[in-house]
């Protein structure tokens, strides 16, 4: 593209958003760095708790959907992540809530693809590690119960989201809201 056409394309997206743009911050991020929802730059070979905040993750999961987008209709990764912290007793409710935290940032990959990538497991353990550290819960150390109800969940959404629709899903905005309204009740923050 030549630089007017991008240059009018630059501002035509500014306007869309509705948002002011830091001029000298670059337009897509820079090196392995992406920018987020909320403005902020994340490095995600290299990622620090500073870089992380919640309303990134409620709006990064509530965009993604299960299972690659191969469902029948939309059923995002935060909706997962909230019935699993509500099925849950007080003292897992952060790590069943955040044990998918990021896939906000690297995206959601159907698991028989994910491990055949090891250096997709190393990025995502690499996040989890920062998000652990950010959020205060050890992402290495995911209580039994966490990890059964995840995957009873995914057997779950397999049966009525993929195979069949019988189970009606959340808007992505009533999603986003409902994951940081949990987040502010188990953290205790407003």
């Amino acid at each position: 593209m030549n630089r007017m056409v991008t240059r009018n394309l630059h501002k035509a997206m500014v306007v869309v958003a509705g948002k002011e743009v830091v001029h000298s911050a670059p337009l897509f991020g820079t090196g392995s760095a992406i920018r987020t929802y909320s403005g902020l730059y994340i490095d995600v070979f290299d990622p620090q708790p500073h870089q992380i905040c919640i309303e990134d993750i409620a709006h990064g999961l509530a965009m993604r959907c299960r299972f690659g987008g191969h469902t029948k209709s939309f059923h995002t990764v935060a909706e997962h992540c909230v019935f699993i912290a509500d099925m849950v007793p007080q003292h897992l409710k952060l790590q069943a809530l955040l044990h998918d935290a990021s896939e906000a940032y690297i995206g959601d990959m159907p698991t028989p693809i994910k491990r055949a990538m090891p250096d997709y497991l190393k990025v995502e353990a690499t996040l989890m590690e920062a998000i652990g550290r950010k959020f205060g819960f050890d992402p290495y150390r995911i209580d039994p119960m966490v990890k059964a109800l995840d995957k009873s969940s995914l057997e779950f959404e397999w049966e009525h989201k993929v195979l069949d629709d019988t189970v009606q899903s959340l808007t992505i905005d009533r999603v986003k809201a409902l994951f940081l309204q949990r987040y502010h009740e188990i953290t205790k923050h407003d």
